[in-house]
């Protein structure tokens, strides 16, 4: 037992602080937080790509786990939104040769 007379309070936090209990409380605690990110990293990862559904599947697997993804749904949706939208219209381009300077649409013309 120390007394706080002979060290101050401020070791006395100290020591509290470095307790090997408090870093297993804390991992135990925030473990949880690591599974729900990667399966919103995963989401996300799956509309960029353009995976509507596997996208949409991780995210709601992310809220249904834990609901700190919360605050994420309007990017969300508005990720989504996007890509629908892209997703019906046609391609710029899609029946006519690539323009000046493109060089890479001009070589996948080409092909």
């Amino acid at each position: 037992v120390v007394s706080t007379q002979s060290t101050g309070p401020l070791s006395c936090l100290f020591l509290l602080a470095i307790t090997p209990s408090q870093p297993l409380i804390d991992h135990g605690h925030f473990q949880y937080n690591s599974i729900s990110l990667g399966l919103t990293l995963l989401a996300v990862l799956g509309l960029k790509q353009g995976w509507i559904c596997t996208g949409s599947a991780m995210f709601s697997l992310a809220l249904n786990y834990k609901q700190m993804s919360l605050y994420l749904i309007p990017l969300i949706l508005l990720a989504l939104y996007i890509r629908i939208c892209i997703s019906f219209a046609p391609h710029s381009g899609q029946s006519k040769p690539p323009m000046f300077g493109d060089y890479e649409a001009q070589r996948h013309w080409q092909e």
